[in-house]
């Protein structure tokens, strides 16, 4: 199954918000998966936090560790802080190991609302405000 990936802007925090209705089944799933986070993230030429809400995405048993190294790259390359929402069992237990193996973090929350003050509250402890 060819997906696609929603993106949204909230401005008065200077989030983004990605919702990718997929499944990931094959190596081609994943290529062009991640071009779709590629084509997005890089247009704005730095790093930005992101919401990555996962209602809609779900992974094949067979391809977690393929998959594992290209959210590994777009998460290192293009985001600073990002937080997933609502990731099924497999998808968290995933990105869990892509974070220990390849990096790009693997912060959970259990919904947005969460997500976001975790965001602010990592800048502030950071000084980035």
């Amino acid at each position: 199954m060819v997906g696609y990936v929603t993106f949204r802007y909230d401005d008065a925090n200077d989030i983004h918000f990605a919702y990718p209705k997929w499944l990931v089944e094959t190596e081609d799933d994943c290529r062009i998966w991640y071009q779709q986070f590629v084509d997005h993230f890089s247009k704005y030429g730095k790093k930005v936090d992101v919401v990555i809400v996962l209602d809609d995405f779900r992974i094949g048993p067979a391809i977690g560790s393929v998959w594992g190294k290209y959210r590994a790259e777009w998460i290192r390359t293009y985001t600073r802080f990002s937080v997933r929402v609502n990731g099924d069992r497999r998808a968290s237990t995933f990105t869990a190991t892509s974070a220990a193996l390849y990096g790009g973090g693997y912060q959970e929350a259990p919904d947005v609302e969460t997500a976001v003050k975790n965001i602010l509250a990592w800048r502030r402890a950071e000084g980035l405000v």
